[in-house]
């Protein structure tokens, strides 16, 4: 059975921290810096929200973007060659129902 995952976001006030957690595992971590020319527009941290959601999404879509590539094609060709070659079905795979 897979575990919980947890997104963790820490905004500092010089930095965002990022996390993702597997049950009490890290299993990716990212800290990004920003500058004083990039907060100074901001007057209060919560101003900030846009602009620090902005950089979270720019740092999870190249992921995202990779983790969909390899569900949709990788994954389904993967499948489609387990069933022509009649492997068993496995866990986690739907089996192609035949008439």
């Amino acid at each position: 059975m897979e575990g919980q995952r947890i997104l963790a976001i820490n905004p500092g006030s010089t930095s965002t921290k990022i996390a993702v957690f597997e049950e009490a595992k890290s299993i990716f971590t990212k800290n990004i810096k920003h500058t004083t020319e990039e907060l100074q527009p901001f007057a209060k941290i919560t101003d900030q929200f846009q602009f620090r959601k902005d950089i979270i999404l720019k740092e999870f879509n190249p992921v995202y973007d990779r983790l969909k590539s390899l569900w949709n094609v990788d994954l389904q060709a993967i499948e489609s060659e387990l069933e022509q070659l009649g492997a068993p079905y496995t866990p986690g795979r739907f089996p192609e129902l035949k008439n």
